[in-house]
């Protein structure tokens, strides 16, 4: 879909769509009033799902004040042609968001990349967007890898005038009180309460519910608040045969008696990795890693073919009610400065190098994603560090690296967060760290929700538990990972010469899949006189880094795969325009 917006002509602009029968897209026009909704708004009130024809109702009525009674994920184009203005309403957590760009006397407004470049005059890669990419998976704030584009404000009602002003009107905020006047606004009972209720809505606005179910916290708390509704519930697990995160999922739903599928990501779906990736860094507009999303695809196809579920569960967010960053070394600082510099050095992809940049040294890096890191917080109304760190994961985590995914879903599915709920979101800054520290929050809900579940292990306590067991007589590492070959399909201690990630489970193992099946693939993405990005990148310290990975650098992956994806997805964009690098 895109818009275009002419000064002082918005009366003649039109919405184009390439398939208006997308699942995500609903669109109607009545009375001079113009309504696209894409993603999927509920009234939280009614429980009902919100149409583009109720949206234009109440508007007409009251203007955007119904955005107070809508939850949901979701992204509202109103035009109104009567009023000469636009307005475009985000979620609460930019789960669902248009781009944006102004050029001369247009604005245009689309929902993927692809159709902005060719508006564009000249079309240049975002070099900062690049650099927090490549370090941190994700993108900060609300900028693009193109210069120019945009997404819009999360938890915010934006005007667009005749002249394409853009007036910024914020319907919420995570962190809405100053310093030393929080107080305990919910009890965890409370909190239980309204998350159950949160997850029986699923149930309300469709028959049958989806869920993943690892071996996680998250999608185990979920998982015990819909056991009352469990007849219409599905749950599916992707990964490598044999993996925890299967083994407990299996378990967990055989003796709840619930509808469970295994998606194995086996050889034959290995094989076509590179063309998944293809096709996702289109989707993802390259803002999420395409090649570690693989798997994704997978889920999707499996659960269509199924037909087993019409509302789709997620857990993003999940990770808030357990405080993501707020180690010990961040809860003595006391600038937003040294805050910043905390997040950086927490969530740099390791060991992402720095000297492998043609025009930045590794000094100019560092200072250059500590200041987007501080960019994200200096205005926020509080000195505390958990906060601060919270705030910052509402806005980058949930806001930029989960929402290519779950809208990916979204085009099958009726995606439904139940953690990102206003009610929900909105306690969380009220309980100190202590008690949401390790996941004590999640235990208590699922502990009271159903006592047999709390007590089967999840999977890190799992992984904790075996390594305990023999991490201090390495004479037994041999013995033990003949066992878990055995019983889990693969070994739980691993040497680093294989690789990857040093843990005892992985549900996928994508480290392995590219050296042994894709290793030319590898090196055709990443042949640096071929690159579109070849300006970018120092050559030499490149090809190092390449064939470090090809060895035996596991750690390297992230760093590796977040550049395959770049590539891969500005090779797809520059078939419909030219880049330009610098």
């Amino acid at each position: 879909m895109h818009l275009t917006i002419k000064r002082e002509q918005i009366g003649q602009a039109k919405f184009v769509f390439e398939n208006e029968r997308r699942n995500d897209y609903d669109h109607t026009e009545a009375d001079g009033v113009e309504v696209f909704v894409y993603g999927y708004p509920y009234h939280n009130i009614n429980k009902t799902w919100i149409s583009a024809r109720q949206v234009s109702h109440y508007y007409l009525q009251n203007e955007f004040d119904f955005v107070t009674d809508v939850e949901g994920s979701y992204a509202i184009i109103i035009l109104d042609r009567q009023k000469g203005k636009c307005l475009v309403i985000i979620d609460r957590c930019g789960i669902y968001n248009f781009l944006y760009t102004k050029h001369g006397e247009t604005l245009t407004i689309s929902d993927n990349m692809g159709e902005l470049l060719t508006e564009l005059p000249k079309v240049r890669v975002n070099r900062r967007s690049l650099l927090e990419f490549l370090n941190f998976n994700f993108v900060c704030g609300d900028k693009t890898h193109i210069e120019g584009v945009y997404q819009f404000k999360p938890a915010t009602v934006h005007t667009i005038s005749s002249g394409l002003h853009i007036t910024e009107n914020s319907y919420w905020q995570y962190i809405t009180q100053e310093d030393g006047e929080f107080s305990k606004a919910l009890s965890k009972e409370e909190l239980r309460d309204l998350f159950n209720q949160n997850i029986l809505t699923a149930f309300q606005l469709g028959e049958k519910v989806s869920l993943p179910l690892t071996g996680g916290l998250d999608s185990r708390v979920e998982f015990s608040a819909c056991l009352p509704k469990k007849e219409r519930l599905h749950c599916y697990t992707h990964g490598i045969e044999g993996c925890l995160d299967i083994e407990i999922a299996r378990r967990i739903a055989a003796i709840a008696g619930i509808s469970h599928d295994v998606y194995t990501l086996g050889e034959e779906w290995v094989k076509n990795i590179p063309q998944a990736a293809g096709r996702l860094a289109q989707v993802l507009d390259g803002m999420v890693n395409a090649i570690l999303s693989a798997h994704l695809e997978n889920s999707i196809t499996n659960e269509m073919a199924g037909g087993r579920g019409e509302v789709f569960l997620t857990g993003v967010g999940g990770e808030m009610l357990r405080c993501p960053y707020a180690r010990p070394d961040l809860l003595d600082l006391t600038s937003h400065e040294d805050v910043a510099a905390n997040l950086c050095e927490r969530m740099r992809v390791p060991p992402a190098p720095l000297d492998v940049y043609t025009d930045y040294d590794p000094t100019e890096v560092k200072l250059l994603l500590d200041a987007s890191m501080l960019e994200e917080i200096k205005n926020v109304k509080t000195k505390n560090p958990v906060l601060l760190s919270e705030h910052f994961y509402v806005r980058n985590i949930i806001g930029n690296f989960s929402p290519p995914g779950m809208r990916m879903f979204g085009r099958h599915f009726k995606i439904f967060n139940p953690f990102l709920h206003a009610n929900i979101l909105g306690s969380i800054p009220f309980f100190d760290r202590e008690e949401k520290w390790g996941g004590k929050l999640h235990r208590y809900i699922f502990s009271k929700n159903s006592s047999q579940f709390a007590s089967m292990p999840t999977r890190n306590e799992e992984i904790a538990r075996m390594r305990k067991a023999v991490s201090k007589q390495p004479v037994y590492k041999g013995v033990a990972n003949q066992l878990a070959r055995k019983l889990l399909g693969k070994e739980i201690f691993r040497s680093r010469s294989t690789g990857g990630p040093s843990v005892i489970d992985r549900t996928t193992d994508y480290t392995s899949w590219l050296r042994n099946y894709h290793s030319e693939y590898v090196i055709n993405v990443l042949d640096h006189d071929r690159m579109i990005l070849k300006e970018f990148f120092n050559k030499e310290r490149l090809n190092s880094v390449v064939n470090s990975f090809l060895s035996d650098e596991g750690s390297l992956y992230y760093f590796v795969t977040n550049v395959m994806t770049l590539e891969i997805w500005l090779r797809k964009m520059s078939e419909r325009t030219k880049i330009e690098i610098h």
